[in-house]
């Protein structure tokens, strides 16, 4: 009887923006982009992952490292009232205040913050999670997060192929880049809306890799839902990746990026970390 195989294997692959040691890295996107920073974070690299929150959308996240490398703060006019609280619908309810002067100050602080972060950086690792975005129609822009504004305050359309190249073309010229699509699923979009805007990221993505030379795709889409599609890599809520899958993906990247010098160095701080953490119990 011939192997049967209950998976797909996704091959391994050598990336052409290799990450070291010096290397400074700023991660923007989906939940998922936590979860791998989480692990870089463990190792020792130099790494913020999604210091202003997540963000899901390719238009949201592209608006914002915008705004943040020119300098652009908001302003008042940026704000919006709603229920006693301002609150900046560009990005997730963290940015939400009585007191909108206080608002603004902690916002572009943090803006000026990841603008100085951007520029300096060698890498950008980029999740996009969804294609379905919701414009606030007072303002006529996407927004990042709906703040449970009332839902007629918004129009909900999924961006074109072309939209989301043109918004990254640009942003992708100056810096080494590696693109994920994040391999969590957008329920509340169905099962077919949500197979729709994925396959959107993905084309976008590869649109937007052939365009510019120093841009590459990392498949943690495809090593969660096809190398590893059993709900026992997942975790309870039946959506999200489990630590172990996190751990076999974070693997896949280190195999993918890091030199065996680099490998070395990163497990040998994560051990130092461990044995630091450990405190013998001694009797009195």
């Amino acid at each position: 009887m011939s192997d049967i195989r209950l998976y797909t294997p996704v091959e391994p692959i050598r990336g052409v923006c290799g990450i070291s040691r010096n290397d400074r890295i700023t991660m923007l996107g989906s939940c998922f982009t936590d979860n791998i920073g989480e692990c870089l974070w463990r190792d020792g690299f130099d790494i913020q992952a999604n210091p202003l929150g997540v963000l899901f959308n390719p238009a949201s996240i592209a608006t914002i490292m915008r705004r943040a490398i020119a300098s652009k703060y908001f302003t008042h006019e940026d704000l919006v009232l709603y229920d006693g609280r301002w609150r900046c619908l560009y990005l997730n309810t963290r940015y939400s205040d009585t007191d909108a002067d206080a608002l603004l100050e902690r916002l572009n602080g943090d803006i000026k913050a990841l603008g100085k972060r951007l520029s300096s950086d060698s890498v950008w690792i980029i999740t996009f999670g969804t294609a379905w975005v919701y414009t606030y129609k007072p303002g006529n822009y996407i927004v990042g997060n709906c703040h449970k504004i009332p839902q007629n305050a918004f129009e909900r359309t999924r961006l074109d192929i072309d939209t989301i190249v043109e918004r990254w073309k640009e942003l992708c010229q100056s810096k080494r880049i590696i693109f994920t699509v994040s391999p969590v699923r957008h329920l509340a979009d169905g099962l077919h809306g949500n197979n729709l805007s994925k396959a959107v990221l993905h084309l976008a993505t590869e649109r937007i890799i052939s365009e510019c030379p120093s841009a590459e795709y990392f498949p943690a889409f495809e090593i969660i839902c096809d190398q590893l599609r059993d709900y026992r890599f997942y975790d309870r809520d039946l959506k999200h990746p489990s630590p172990m899958a996190i751990d076999i993906v974070y693997d896949f990247f280190a195999n993918t990026y890091f030199d065996k010098d680099t490998q070395r160095q990163a497990i040998q701080y994560r051990s130092e970390k461990l044995r630091a953490l450990h405190r013998p119990i001694i009797e009195q």
